[in-house]
C-alpha cells in the first residue's frame, strides 16, 4: 500500500479509492498487505475507500473480515471477488451494515447466479464485470476479452437494471493504451455500464469524462422536457415523435452529474 498511489487518485479525479487485498497481492504478502491498510486507510482521504477483499471461501478471504472488524476499519464499498451472491453478500451485509457491497461477476457461477436472482440481497449496490477470470473459465483471451465477450457484458448490465444495481466494466488491462482505453469505454456505455474501473492515474480523466453526461444530451433533454410539459402525451418535433418514454429519459438524463 503506497501513501503516493492515494495522492494520486485525488489528485487525477478518481472517484473511489480501490484497495486491494486479493489478486494485487501475492499469497505470501497477504498478512502484510492488511497491516500497510491500516496505514492508508483512515478517513482523513476525501475519497470514499473501497476495499477488495479475498474470496470468502478461501481462509483469506475470512482472516480479510476480521482484521477489518478487529481494527473497526469500515469501508464505505466492500468488494467481493469470486462471489457465491446470496451466501457472501449475506454474511458481509451482516458485519457492516452500513458498506455499500459490489459483488465482482467473474466466474460462470456468478454468472448464472446473477441471472436468476428474483431480487438483489439486501446490501448488494452493484456488480463489476471481472473480464480476466471470466475470460479464462471461457477459454478466452483476457485480452480480447472487451470484444469476445460483449453478450456477457450485455446480459450483466440488462440484469442489474432489473436487479435495481450499479453495473461497473471491467479495467482497461494496457495503461498506455488510450485508443484502445477509449473504445471500451464507448462500448462500455453503449452495453449500460455506468462506470469504469481504473488501474492507472492516467485511465482516471478519460473515464471520468467517457461517463459524463455531454452538455448536447442536456440540451436535447431540456428541449424534449419543454416540449412535453407544453403537451402532454403524444407530440412532435422537427426531429421525431415524441412521448412518455422519450419524458421519462430527459429525466434521467438532466438528473445524471
Amino acid at each position: 500500500m503506497k501513501e503516493r498511489l492515494v495522492e494520486k487518485c485525488e489528485l487525477h479525479g478518481a472517484d473511489v479509492i480501490h484497495f486491494d487485498l486479493e489478486d494485487a497481492v501475492p499469497t505470501e504478502q497477504k498478512s502484510s498487505a492488511r497491516v500497510a491498510l491500516k496505514t492508508v486507510f483512515p478517513a482523513r482521504h476525501p475519497l470514499p475507500g473501497a476495499v477488495r477483499i479475498n474470496r470468502l471461501a478461501t481462509l483469506e478471504g475470512l482472516q480479510d473480515l476480521l482484521f477489518l472488524t478487529e481494527y473497526a476499519l469500515q469501508p464505505m464499498i466492500v468488494i467481493l471477488p469470486k462471489a457465491q451472491l446470496a451466501r457472501d453478500i449475506s454474511l458481509v451485509s451482516t458485519i457492516f451494515p452500513h458498506s455499500l457491497i459490489f459483488a465482482v461477476i467473474e466466474t460462470l457461477e456468478s454468472y448464472y447466479e446473477l441471472r436468476h436472482l428474483s431480487a438483489a440481497p439486501t446490501g448488494l449496490a452493484g456488480v463489476i464485470f471481472g473480464a480476466a477470470d471470466f475470460a479464462v473459465a471461457m477459454a478466452i483471451d483476457p485480452q480480447l476479452a472487451a470484444r469476445q465477450l460483449q453478450p456477457i457484458k450485455a446480459e450483466i448490465c440488462l440484469n442489474a437494471r432489473r436487479l435495481g444495481l450499479r453495473a461497473i466494466d471491467s479495467p482497461c488491462f494496457s495503461p498506455h493504451h488510450q485508443t484502445l482505453l477509449q473504445s471500451e469505454i464507448v462500448l462500455a456505455r453503449k452495453l449500460g455500464f455506468s462506470g469504469k474501473i481504473a488501474i492507472h492515474p492516467a485511465q482516471i480523466g478519460p473515464i471520468n469524462q467517457g461517463f459524463a453526461t455531454q452538455e448536447t444530451h442536456r440540451v436535447r433533454a431540456r428541449h424534449v422536457l419543454s416540449q412535453l410539459d407544453n403537451a402532454p402525451g403524444i407530440t412532435t418535433d422537427a426531429e421525431a415523435m415524441l412521448g412518455p418514454p422519450h419524458l421519462k429519459y430527459a429525466r434521467h438524463i438532466l438528473a445524471q452529474k
